[in-house]
């Protein structure tokens, strides 16, 4: 499997906060959890845990984000 280094993904989180900052203005992030995708060395799996603004419901994601190599 892919070990991803910390900066790896704090890179990762760092890319995933910006542009939900910039264009996703209806949520609040409460974390970016970025880990190695087990099934697959290309990418890694991130998990956003969001609070909708509207409702303040909170919410999970998981996305699979594909590695530059």
């Amino acid at each position: 499997g892919t070990i991803l280094t910390d900066l790896e993904k704090s890179s990762i989180q760092d890319q995933i906060a910006v542009a939900l900052a910039r264009w996703e203005p209806r949520v609040a992030v409460q974390s970016i959890d970025v880990e190695a995708d087990a099934a697959d060395p290309q990418a890694a799996v991130a998990t956003i845990t969001y609070r909708l603004v509207a409702t303040q419901s909170l919410e999970r994601v998981s996305l699979k984000v594909a590695l530059a190599g």
